[in-house]
């Protein structure tokens, strides 16, 4: 069998899982995609190998030396993970929605090692496979040249089009409730559109009354397990998540997703939209006394902003 047609077969397996709206089942078909996913990345590799031993497939790939030349082999059964496929992907040019797969693939572990029945509620699968399904199609007909269509079984197919269909009616209706609520900034509403819920792990998320205008007085809840937040709760929630790449920032050396805001003293200001996302202060800050623009970690409020140079010239000079 091809890694091709491997790769078609664990998706069709997948949706055959996830028709039976069985607890364990719906796990399996999790599994499914996610392995038919990483089988055809596998297959363009191997597509895109010269030599018969496949060697972009390889974890390891070492030089050799054949008829005076220099060329690289794989060696050993072992074939590239995730982050390896991610790196030659990248190498080669190959573009995929790595936000959305990682994403996918977060829920994907979650619910492997710690086992949730929330989490595998046909609601919540639903957003995984309508994920999934956009990776498929997009993958296969950028790089495989083919239309997905023609890949699978017609009645495969139709669920797929159909789950599909359904999730992001379901989220258009949230982000169109959403939308209704007077916000602070456009910052925090795409936030709170991109909120997951700790409960479930479903991004169906909506406001319990779109009447109530001051969004410090709404309440919020899943539309998938009912779990209920008030504004401030889901704000800590959402900016958790918008900075979980906090670290890798950081490392790089760039700033932290959110600093603390002048206005409000909270840790909710966003360094890259410079908006504070609870009270709605904008930024950039002008030092008050030489008139340059203040980095928000190094703004000193004290009777005007001022920057952290200034601001101990004017205490040494006191």
């Amino acid at each position: 069998m091809s890694i091709l047609q491997n790769a078609i077969e664990s998706i069709e397996l997948g949706v055959e899982d996830y028709k039976t709206n069985q607890s364990k089942r719906l796990l399996s078909a999790v599994r499914n995609f996610y392995a038919g996913i990483l089988l055809l990345f596998k297959n363009k590799l191997s597509s895109l190998s010269q030599n018969d031993d496949k060697a972009l497939l390889k974890q390891r790939v070492l030089p050799v030396e054949e008829n005076g030349k220099i060329v690289w082999k794989g060696v050993g059964r072992k074939t590239v993970d995730f982050k390896q496929i991610k790196e030659r992907f990248e190498s080669l040019g190959i573009k995929v929605d790595w936000e959305r797969l990682e994403k996918a693939q977060d829920y994907r572990n979650n619910i492997e090692h710690y086992y949730d029945k929330d989490k595998t509620k046909p609601e919540v699968v639903r957003q995984y496979i309508s994920d999934c399904f956009v990776i498929i199609c997009e993958f296969i007909r950028n790089n495989l040249g083919v239309d997905p269509k023609e890949l699978f079984d017609s009645d495969i197919w139709r669920t797929l089009v159909e789950e599909q269909q359904v999730y992001e009616a379901e989220k258009k209706a949230c982000c169109h409730a959403l939308e209704q609520l007077e916000w602070p900034s456009d910052t925090t509403l795409r936030i709170f559109e991109e909120c997951i819920c700790v409960e479930c792990s479903s991004s169906l998320i909506q406001p319990l009354n779109t009447s109530v205008k001051e969004i410090s007085e709404s309440f919020f809840k899943c539309r998938v397990c009912d779990e209920q937040w008030n504004f401030e709760e889901l704000l800590s929630i959402a900016c958790k998540k918008e900075a979980e790449d906090d670290h890798v920032r950081i490392k790089d050396g760039g700033d932290p997703i959110f600093a603390y805001c002048p206005n409000c003293g909270e840790h909710y200001y966003s360094t890259d939209e410079e908006i504070c996302v609870k009270c709605g202060a904008k930024g950039p800050y002008k030092c008050s006394f030489c008139g340059m623009l203040i980095p928000i970690e190094e703004l000193v409020v004290d009777d005007g902003n001022l920057c952290g140079y200034c601001y101990h010239k004017l205490n040494k000079d006191d």
